[in-house]
């Protein structure tokens, strides 16, 4: 029996779909409050357009990688 696979590699089927925050937030593990804190700190990019946040997984995978530790 394999592993639960990382977060990260859990991809959607298109690297143009958009994400929520809360969508982002399922993916990675953590709560829309994390998220959001990663976002006002610069760590996450995202677009905003009114009120809406969006994020493109592939920008929040290479993002994260950004931290990886060897």
């Amino acid at each position: 029996m394999n592993p639960d696979p990382s977060p990260l590699s859990r991809a959607p089927s298109s690297e143009r779909e958009f994400l929520t925050k809360n969508q982002v937030a399922e993916r990675l593990g953590r709560t829309p409050r994390c998220i959001e804190l990663w976002m006002r700190r610069g760590l996450l990019p995202y677009i905003k357009i009114s009120r809406s946040v969006y994020f493109r997984w592939a920008d929040v995978v290479q993002a994260l990688q950004r931290f990886r530790r060897n």
